[in-house]
């Protein structure tokens, strides 16, 4: 494996402790959707919660009913996440993680589906700890669609072949074999490490801290010595 000198990391259940209550949230689209007499399979609880919104939006014939829907869904995601902002906290590795790999050099970008406001509740200097922060605002199609990625590679100048996707939850490891990247997968959110090995993830480890000291092992980065 090639050195690495980029990292694009996931945020809430990566740097952030994760405190969203998705499966309460997609219940409410789902009730939501049934005042539109829309079509709801078991299974559709499934799907992730923006791509649940997506899929039960285009079951709504009338234009009214679909634009009352899609505003009313994606206001309630967006209150949710502001309310469990105010709740949260980063990992107490982040800042100096970030910090030391700015300091020996790497490129750094934070790409998340949450928005912008909420990311910034939680982690107002952002800005000032990674070289590109994506919230899902700053792209139209969010990971685990490959734009996401790609927009902060384009940023970053680096070859992808040099970089490194790490998140909490199988969608950061299916957007980065969908760009072609290496994936890491930490169990610091929801998802065991396990779970993440198994979506495809070439590296597992309980937190971003734990698996940069085994990226100093492995000899795929230097001068890490948190």
């Amino acid at each position: 494996m090639p050195k690495l000198s980029g990292f694009v990391f996931d945020f809430d259940g990566t740097l952030a402790v994760l405190n969203i209550d998705f499966v309460g949230l997609k219940r409410t689209v789902v009730a939501m959707a049934k005042a539109f007499d829309v079509f709801i399979e078991d299974k559709i609880l499934d799907l992730p919660l923006l791509e649940l919104i997506s899929t039960l939006e285009n079951r709504i014939p009338s234009s009214r009913d679909f634009n009352i829907f899609k505003i009313s869904a994606l206001r309630l995601i967006k209150d949710a996440e502001i309310k469990a902002a105010k709740k949260g906290k980063l990992f107490h590795f982040t800042k100096p993680l970030l910090n030391k790999l700015k300091r020996l050099g790497f490129f750094t970008a934070i790409i998340t589906r949450n928005c912008d406001t909420a990311v910034r509740i939680v982690f107002p200097d952002i800005e000032h700890y990674c070289h590109v922060f994506l919230p899902r605002e700053s792209v139209k199609r969010v990971k685990p669609h490959p734009e996401h990625i790609n927009a902060a590679l384009t940023k970053f100048g680096k070859s992808k072949d040099s970089c490194l996707i790490i998140g909490d939850h199988p969608l950061d490891i299916v957007a980065g074999c969908e760009v072609g990247i290496m994936t890491a997968g930490v169990g610091s959110g929801r998802i065991t490490e396990v779970k993440l090995k198994e979506a495809g993830a070439d590296f597992v480890a309980p937190d971003c801290l734990e698996l940069f000291r085994r990226l100093q092992r492995e000899g795929l980065i230097n001068g890490f010595d948190l």
